[in-house]
């Protein structure tokens, strides 16, 4: 999926579910690739569906 920075902007909780369900999400510039995200492999299904409750318990793993 390719999204310009602006829908980025009002959808990126959307773009990092998606992305943490291991959908490729590429954001565009002026039409140009700036950014991809990608989820890491061994999270995608493991804290639910949503993105900012996976990313603390990440944060919270990781220190």
């Amino acid at each position: 999926m390719r999204v310009g920075v602006a829908a980025a902007k009002s959808r990126f909780s959307e773009l990092l579910r998606l992305a943490s369900q291991g959908r490729r999400v590429v954001i565009t510039k002026y039409g140009k690739p700036i950014v991809r995200l990608r989820g890491f492999p061994n999270q995608r299904s493991h804290e639910g569906d949503d993105p900012i409750a996976r990313l603390l318990a990440k944060i919270a793993r990781d220190n």
